[in-house]
């Protein structure tokens, strides 16, 4: 069973900070210093736990920036992917986000498809991350409604 909860203390901040340290430092080769940026250091961000039968599995963040609200440091350990943890995670985010500023996100290139079923569209070139190819997404639910209909 799936459960989004948001981080509420530092115990849980730490468990979070060890499933992005998994996914995007030890699987991706992500350094530290591009892991755990400024927003982290200043708390800066809103933070989430996905858990999978009580187990911590993945973990997101969002923050507030002068483009909108931003997605970020979304993953979900290599185990449990499949699952619809990330779509979840993804899902409570969008649901606790407030809805007065444009919502947006840097996609891996693989995942670009993935947030597109999410109502992503990819806005603007590829660029270059932490060595990984990205792309710019803003979120067009609208558009995800018209291509279902």
């Amino acid at each position: 069973m799936i459960q989004i909860k948001k981080v509420e203390d530092g115990k849980e901040l730490e468990v979070h900070y060890a499933i992005r340290k998994t996914v995007f430092q030890l699987e991706q080769g992500v350094s530290e210093k591009e892991e755990f940026d400024k927003y982290d250091k200043a708390r800066q961000c809103r933070y989430y736990l996905a858990l999978w039968n009580s187990e911590p599995v993945g973990a997101a963040r969002w923050r507030q920036s002068k483009a909108g609200h931003k997605l970020e440091r979304i993953c979900v350990l290599p185990a449990f992917r499949g699952k619809g943890i990330g779509k979840a995670l993804v899902e409570k985010l969008l649901e606790d986000m407030p809805k007065n500023l444009q919502i947006y996100l840097g996609s891996q290139d693989d995942a670009v498809s993935f947030y597109e079923q999410l109502g992503f569209r990819v806005k603007g070139d590829a660029y270059w991350e932490a060595n990984i190819l990205h792309r710019f997404m803003k979120y067009k639910p609208e558009e995800t409604l018209k291509k279902k209909g």
